[in-house]
């Protein structure tokens, strides 16, 4: 994945005059330019010649159409301020970077400034890459890496060093083909991360297991000369007690060995079933799972970000709070809970976890499609988000 041209973060300044900046990852300025004949097509174009954009910033709050337009053709992320930057922030920004001599008028000033702004947000990412390829000496993988980081928001660089170093390993490759499918979700990435720990794990346990038999090993020779030595002499009571000792410590190494066995056995087992469902994700379902829609909710909820269409497991349906009800109610529309209360059943669609096989994964449970598809009520469900919209315009 060597590039032939630099990595860009581009700022752009739209309007009758239109302007862009251009900047590398180390924050180099590669080229600013302005004209009132650069429309979106001779700007992508002057603009790739140069090198590939992977961030787009802009200087305002709500990104405008021709930013967005050229990001979405390109294919690079946008990073716009949470408030519209002001002329005294923009000329501070450009200052700090000691980068002042580098424009010749406000347009090319503020193209500058929003691609400064766009490189602020990942200026301690990449050196955080920088640092991690430094202490594997792979510091040729840089742009490549960048690429893979900024681009796919979450990636954890040691996953996207995996991607680069081992194309052919098996797992690897789901999560390359679920980045170039554009579905990769920070749930999958999680269970990637797992997995390779449990990989890890697995290998020191595995040394562990190796060093115990060869310690035992060569415990049963001493006690096999120990015992030898015995039966060729009387019976000495001192020599029985140290060879009783012996034979204790052998016995507690052996019952140690089965232990981490037992441990390795298990992790491996977690591991074929997390691989399993990487490689079926797309027939499962991830529900979101909380003990309960009080306490439990208003602990975990900036955690487990609901979203629209989300579907939540609750342990306990009895326990709640009509407020979280009504706030949950503007994303959430089923719930799937054993014993449901009044209020929920007005509130939710709820499905029975008695008709579902269910997998619990601590933080969420997973479900079939098709099955969870069988045991929802279609018309009940559609009848309350009507019920909801017509209440909410007044009857």
């Amino acid at each position: 994945m060597n590039h032939t041209k630099p990595l860009l973060i581009i700022g752009i300044d739209p309007g009758t005059t239109a302007a862009y900046a251009l900047l590398d990852i180390n924050e180099n300025v590669v080229k600013i330019s302005s004209s009132k004949e650069l429309n979106l097509s001779a700007m992508i174009s002057e603009v790739t010649f140069s090198g590939f954009p992977i961030l787009v910033g802009t200087d305002k709050k709500n990104i405008p159409n021709f930013v967005n337009e050229f990001a979405t053709k390109i294919g690079a992320r946008i990073i716009n301020p949470a408030e519209d930057l002001l002329v005294d922030e923009k000329k501070k920004i450009i200052h700090e970077r000691d980068k002042d001599l580098y424009c010749e008028n406000d347009h090319e000033r503020d193209a500058l400034a929003s691609a400064l702004f766009a490189y602020k947000k990942v200026r301690q990412l990449i050196a955080k890459i920088k640092h991690n390829l430094s202490e594997i000496d792979k510091n040729e993988l840089l742009e490549d890496v960048c690429k893979l980081v900024i681009l796919q928001e979450g990636l954890p660089i040691k996953v996207a060093v995996d991607i680069l170093l081992k194309p052919d390993d098996e797992d690897v490759a789901l999560i390359r083909k679920e980045i170039e499918s554009n579905k990769l979700s920070k749930n999958e990435i999680k269970l990637y991360e797992n997995m390779k720990l449990f990989e890890a794990e697995n290998e020191l346990l595995r040394n562990f297991v190796r060093k115990l038999r060869l310690e035992n090993q060569q415990q049963k020779k001493e006690f096999d000369y120990i015992l030898s030595k015995i039966k060729q002499q009387v019976a000495d009571k001192k020599q029985v007690v140290q060879l009783q000792q012996k034979e204790n410590v052998i016995v507690q190494k052996e019952n140690l060995l089965r232990q981490k066995d037992d441990a390795m056995k298990s992790l491996a087992e977690e591991n074929k079933r997390l691989l399993s469902f990487i490689k079926k994700a797309e027939h499962y379902k991830i529900i979101k799972k909380l003990n309960d829609l009080s306490r439990d909710y208003d602990i975990k909820k900036n955690q487990i970000e609901l979203k629209e269409k989300d579907i939540l497991f609750v342990g306990d349906g009895s326990v709640y709070s009509e407020k979280n009800y009504k706030e949950i109610n503007q994303l959430v529309k089923i719930i799937i809970t054993r014993n449901p209360n009044r209020l929920m059943k007005e509130f939710f669609l709820v499905v029975s976890p008695d008709n579902l096989q269910m997998q619990d994964f601590g933080e969420f449970m997973l479900v079939e499609r098709k099955e969870l598809d069988k045991n929802v009520d279609k018309k009940e469900l559609l009848a309350k988000v009507i019920g909801e919209y017509k209440q909410s315009r007044g009857g």
